[in-house]
């Protein structure tokens, strides 16, 4: 993200002013795309020729990716951006950090300090007034220990001009064998009235993992007798102590829900059913199983792949969303 000085901002609200709907199929959109990551809103969207106008992204390995696949430098601390400064837009992006609402954390919510963040969003809303967001998070978010937190985030959602949707959906649900459920929300400006926006249609959960497997995959990625031996060994170790976790097989039709540490990977364990031969999931097959496309750059670094693609957004479930919300702000029928 480059710095955005004062004269910048206004020659760039200059040229893109106005953030009301879209009032033909012809005018593009523009998005920002907070929280950016190795950019998956901008993927969704761009598919649908929506225009990025502004990303931000604090993470600096993130960053580097995102700028080798997009062209654009994200980089920079959301919490001190201008909000006025920012470029007029129709969409605000963000997939804001989950681990306060995780149910792996502590739960803290907003008393979280990356729990806080949120609040970055909603500076940047009250400031810029666009048509409509997409935010997402952990299906959690919803859950009794996290409603506290839940509630006000609506609530300055509501105060800053929305009327918020709400869905969780899962990415098996668009077509990937992946089971990733993820708390949506999107937010419509009350000044453009009622508009047609309506959650995509779901799907029948996809059965067809194996489409998404590598045909070709390293001796690396397989694990040999002394570290399968450990795996059962430390399997034992936390069913004793009443643990269930340990690691965990793919089922023939889909993956569990992809992590972003590397370790992580042990609960999508590949069987081979012919050899029984134990497998990783490969970093080419954690962006597949995300939806994003063929020749979307990754670090060689798979520690480093595996947590950029993990913290990620399945791409075909937010581009089913964004494609409804173009049509709403169009005045149109939702399209999925």
């Amino acid at each position: 993200m480059k710095k955005i000085t004062k004269a910048e901002g206004t020659r760039r609200n200059k040229a893109t002013q106005g953030n009301g709907a879209c009032k033909t199929q012809h005018e593009k959109v523009r998005f920002i795309d907070l929280f950016a990551g190795i950019g998956g809103f901008r993927v969704a969207l761009e598919a649908l020729a929506a225009m990025c106008v502004w990303s931000c992204e604090k993470d600096a390995l993130a960053a580097q990716w995102y700028l080798e696949n997009h062209g654009d430098d994200p980089t920079g601390d959301i919490t001190s951006v201008n909000a006025v400064e920012v470029p007029d837009h129709d969409i605000l992006c963000a997939g804001y950090p989950c681990q306060p609402y995780s149910t792996q954390g502590k739960a803290l919510g907003l008393a979280d300090p990356r729990g806080r963040l949120f609040y970055a969003i909603v500076r940047i809303l009250t400031a810029k007034q666009p048509s409509a967001f997409i935010l997402e998070n952990v299906d959690s978010l919803r859950h009794a220990n996290n409603r506290w937190s839940h509630d006000r985030i609506v609530a300055a959602l509501n105060t800053a001009g929305y009327v918020v949707y709400e869905a969780v959906l899962n990415a098996r649900e668009f077509s990937l064998a992946h089971s990733r459920r993820r708390m949506f929300m999107v937010g419509i400006h009350r000044s453009l009235g009622t508009v047609p926006f309506a959650w995509p249609k779901r799907g029948r959960l996809a059965t067809n993992r194996d489409d998404f497997l590598d045909e070709f995959v390293d001796d690396a990625y397989f694990i040999g007798t002394e570290e399968k031996n450990d795996l059962l060994r430390r399997r034992d170790i936390q069913r004793a102590k009443g643990n269930k976790w340990s690691y965990g097989f793919a089922p023939r039709t889909h993956v569990h829900a992809l992590l972003s540490a590397a370790h992580t990977s042990q609960d999508n364990i590949i069987l081979d059913p012919d050899d029984g031969s134990w497998r990783r999931l490969t970093p080419n097959e954690y962006r597949k199983f995300q939806g994003f496309p063929e020749g979307f750059k990754l670090p060689a670094n798979d520690k480093h792949a595996y947590r950029l693609l993990g913290n990620s957004v399945a791409v075909p479930v937010v581009q089913a969303i964004a494609a409804n919300v173009i049509a709403a702000l169009r005045g149109q029928k939702p399209l999925h």
